[in-house]
This record gives structure tokens, C-alpha cells and sequence, in this order.
């Protein structure tokens, strides 16, 4: 049993075993429901997947941005030189 627990979350990821072992523990109903609505939810996750890139990218732009711009010059101070 364990051997072929290790097996499937070598294969198909923790989070992916997880979620097949919880669908295979529901009433029937329920079970068809959740299955029935994997695509809607594979492309959701698709989609935000997408959507965590573009801002990555937008980020890294904006990283790029401040750096290509020259540092800060400190105000100088009016320094009295001592006359003595």
C-alpha cells in the first residue's frame, strides 16, 4: 500500500493524489459532480496560472525599470568651511 502511494505521488504529485484519494471518498452523486466539473476547473487554474506570468513579467519590467535609472544624489549640505 505504501509502495503504491509512494508510486503515485511520484507520478502525479502530492496535491494530485490528494485530491483523486478525497473524490474517491464522496457519495456517488457527488463524485460525478466534482468529475464532471474538472475541465471548468483545469482551465480555471490554467488561466490564473496564466495570469501569475504576466504579472511576474510586469514585475520584472518594473524591477528592470528602477534600476536603470542612476541612484539618488544625497542634497549636499551647506558646509562652512572654518576660517581660522
Amino acid at each position: 500500500m505504501r509502495l503504491r502511494r509512494a508510486e503515485e505521488i511520484e507520478t502525479l504529485s502530492y496535491r494530485t493524489v490528494v485530491e483523486l484519494n478525497a473524490e474517491s471518498r464522496l457519495a456517488p452523486e457527488r463524485r460525478v459532480a466534482i468529475i464532471a466539473g474538472r475541465p471548468e476547473r483545469a482551465q480555471r487554474l490554467a488561466e490564473e496560472r496564466a495570469g501569475r506570468a504576466d504579472r511576474r513579467q510586469l514585475q520584472r519590467i518594473a524591477r528592470a525599470d528602477r534600476t536603470d535609472r542612476p541612484p539618488a544624489q544625497p542634497q549636499e549640505r551647506g558646509v562652512v568651511a572654518d576660517a581660522r
